[in-house]
């Protein structure tokens, strides 16, 4: 029977620094000037060469990149996954409950089918366009993701829908990891308590 607060001490530095580190993605300027927004706009003129999205900033968005990567690489210990996993297998299962709705919200979103193409008449799935410009030109040169990435591009119009469809993920990646923080603040404030 898993313990509520059996926590080993480096799992409860993960879970700070999990809090920690969404709270500032979350004050960063691309989630405030983009991600916060109710709605993310594309504006076009007569062609799709000159298209761009409103109050989006190159630099902003590859410096809020660099950390959210984070929030999907398992390697470093604060990824959306771990977390979950340490509540999932070593916390009792009201935390679990707690904790998995915006995990499983994510989940569900990414596997979903995009609104739009990925070339060649071809289904993507939002997963596989956050994927493909995260590690085909932000974070990583993958050559699997850049080849695609680049074949994207050569089409304006479906590079553009498809940039849109990225951050439209980067928001829903946001405002889960957002929710998730909410329960590890909750469960932390218990843990000092005891």
């Amino acid at each position: 029977m898993k313990k509520a607060f059996d926590v080993a001490p480096a799992e409860i530095g993960y879970l700070q620094e999990f809090v920690s580190h969404v709270n500032e993605l979350i004050k960063s300027r691309f989630a405030q000037r983009v991600l916060a927004q109710p709605t993310i706009r594309l504006r076009t003129k007569s062609d799709w060469t000159n298209a761009e999205l409103v109050n989006f900033d190159e630099e902003e968005c590859q410096s809020f990149l660099l950390k959210c990567r984070l929030l999907i690489q398992d390697r470093d210990g604060i990824s959306i996954n771990r977390i979950w996993s340490m509540f999932k297998d070593r916390i009792d299962d009201s935390w679990w409950a707690k904790i998995n709705p915006p995990r499983w919200m994510l989940n569900d979103y990414l596997d979903a089918q995009a609104l739009f193409e990925g070339g060649s008449n071809a289904s993507v799935n939002n997963r596989l366009i956050l994927e493909t410009f995260l590690y085909g030109s932000y974070a990583h040169l993958n050559p699997e993701y850049r080849k695609r990435f680049k074949e994207w591009q050569t089409d304006p119009e479906r590079f553009y829908l498809l940039k849109l469809e990225f951050i439209m993920a980067l928001k829903v990646l946001l405002s889960s990891a957002a929710k998730m923080t909410l329960v590890v603040e909750e469960f932390l404030k218990q843990l000092t308590e005891r």
